[in-house]
């Protein structure tokens, strides 16, 4: 069974968040129009973030097994809130030289990168003041 990845944030007067784990720590805000100071990205880009940085480790690993020419992978992501429903669309696209069978493998393999199927399951939250 693997360790729970952990993660500890916090908080002060404004709305510019520090957020530390393991090795590395990193800001996270609100654009200026929200009350933020802007230094850093919001919570909503850094879960864009978490997925794309997973679906392109999940292609870079899969080509490389399978010795395909990939080149470099580039995916734009967008998220869209609905009243009960959010949907991320991802554009994938290779530079290498890979045959059509090939690419739609990537794109099946992408679908099913760890924090895509962590969230494309139902994730339950349980807030707790410990």
């Amino acid at each position: 069974m693997k360790e729970p990845v952990k993660l500890s944030a916090s908080i002060m007067y404004d709305y510019k968040v520090i957020n530390t784990s393991g090795d590395h720590s990193w800001v996270s805000d609100e654009p200026l129009e929200e009350q933020g100071q802007n230094e850093g990205p919001t919570p909503v880009q850094l879960l864009l973030s978490s997925i794309a940085s997973c679906v392109l480790t999940t292609l870079r690993r899969y080509a490389q097994r399978q010795n395909w020419d990939a080149g470099e992978i580039h995916v734009d992501l967008e998220l869209e809130q609905l009243e009960e429903e959010t949907f991320i669309a991802l554009d994938i696209q290779f530079s290498g030289v890979l045959e059509p069978a090939q690419k739609q493998r990537l794109l099946e393999i992408g679908g099913r990168s760890p924090v895509v199927k962590m969230l494309n399951g139902v994730v339950n939250f349980k807030l707790t003041n410990e």
